[in-house]
């Protein structure tokens, strides 16, 4: 039942006729412009909410310094928000830093801690798209990792070829591993090369 309906139901029976085509035509124009207003006030109702929004994820992705990706489905962009904002509500666990970090890579990751030589890799299995914004990830970790020790990349996942962004000076070390893509030596407190 549209506008047009809701509004012939205030009419007793009898007083208009709703097959005439004067009173189709005007009734139908206010109950398609009440449907258009009430679509769009439910559209914007939605959107304040990551977990609801759709059109306004793009400029929400720039607002928390993510790389905006038309490619991935919704709900995988909402994830990448959700993880971003996490991050800013204080410390996280080693489950919660693997979750953020396995959505800001697309992907999915574990902590490896090798406490011995004061380091930890992060292995991350890239599953859906393989280009990974390394400036982003090494933010994510230096913000909230729970240990000062150095720390590297282990980069697998379908296909042998990887895209990377980074501004760092120094060389990243690539070193071919036949189980996995790559393993990628980032640094960190202490040079692991």
């Amino acid at each position: 039942m549209g506008f047009k309906d809701f509004i012939f139901s205030f009419f007793p029976s009898g007083w208009l006729n709703p097959s005439a085509d004067g009173n189709k035509r005007f009734f139908g124009g206010i109950g398609k412009s009440m449907d258009y207003v009430y679509d769009l006030a439910h559209q914007v109702k939605l959107e304040p909410s990551v977990s609801t929004a759709v059109h306004t994820l793009s400029d929400r992705d720039i607002e928390y310094g993510l790389a905006p990706d038309p490619t991935l489905d919704i709900e995988s962009r909402r994830s990448r928000l959700l993880a971003r904002m996490q991050e800013e509500d204080g410390p996280v666990n080693t489950e919660d830093f693997e979750k953020a970090l396995g959505l800001l890579s697309n992907g999915i990751a574990k902590v490896i801690p090798n406490h011995n030589d004061y380091s930890v890799l992060y292995h991350l299995t890239v599953t859906s798209s393989f280009h990974l914004n390394l400036i982003l990830l090494e933010e994510y970790i230096r913000r909230n990792k729970l240990a000062h020790y150095a720390h590297s990349f282990r980069i697998g996942g379908l296909t042998n070829t990887l895209a990377y962004s980074t501004t760092r000076s120094e060389a990243i070390v690539y070193e071919n591993n036949p189980l996995y893509c790559g393993t990628f030596y980032a640094g960190g407190e202490n040079d692991l090369c």
